[in-house]
């Protein structure tokens, strides 16, 4: 039982490591000027859902406008941030 609980725990903390980093590399994305050619989708996804925590939804909409529109498209979960951001805007 003990082994699966460190399992466990581990498994989380690699799971917050990896999310640190998935923000840290959306972070740049933000600071950035320009479209966005060269990103990771996990990473906008991860920075989505966190702006949208904040309720910072124009931040939601900047960036997205800096994506290439197929990016946007076919990606279920950055569509959703992205429409309902734009009605809150």
């Amino acid at each position: 039982m003990q082994e699966l609980k460190a399992v466990l725990t581990k498994k989380g903390d690699v799971d917050k490591l990896r999310e640190k980093n998935l923000l840290k590399e959306f972070q740049s994305y933000l600071e950035s000027k320009g479209k966005l050619t060269l990103f990771r989708s996990e990473a906008i996804c991860v920075g989505f859902a966190k702006l949208w925590k904040e309720k910072n939804y124009a931040a939601i909409v900047a960036l997205a406008d800096r994506l290439p529109e197929e990016t946007i498209q076919e990606d279920q979960s950055l569509l959703m941030y992205y429409d309902i951001s734009c009605s809150r805007v």
